[in-house]
């Protein structure tokens, strides 16, 4: 994956998508910059790229759970999971 591609996946996976968005160009290119000074085959790179993944997989995970999620209304307002 080239720089601009793993900046950009970064940040994605760091933004709110709603505070930050104004400072995401700047965000990208600060991280472009310091991520083409590393070799392709860059360690740093490879993590980089393994927690994106391990960010996105959460993420969808979590917008899946959550639509077989219902609250159930006992006083302590447990969390309880839909049978799918």
């Amino acid at each position: 994956m080239n720089s601009s591609e793993l900046a950009r996946r970064v940040v994605d996976c760091l933004s709110d998508g709603y505070d930050d968005e104004e400072n995401r160009e700047e965000a990208e290119t600060e991280l472009y910059n310091e991520l083409s000074q590393l070799n392709e085959n860059s360690t740093i790179k490879a993590v980089l790229l393994k927690l994106c993944e391990a960010i996105e997989e959460l993420t969808e995970w979590c917008l899946t759970a959550d639509r077989h999620m219902e609250i159930v209304p006992y006083a302590d307002w447990t969390v309880k999971q839909n049978t799918i």
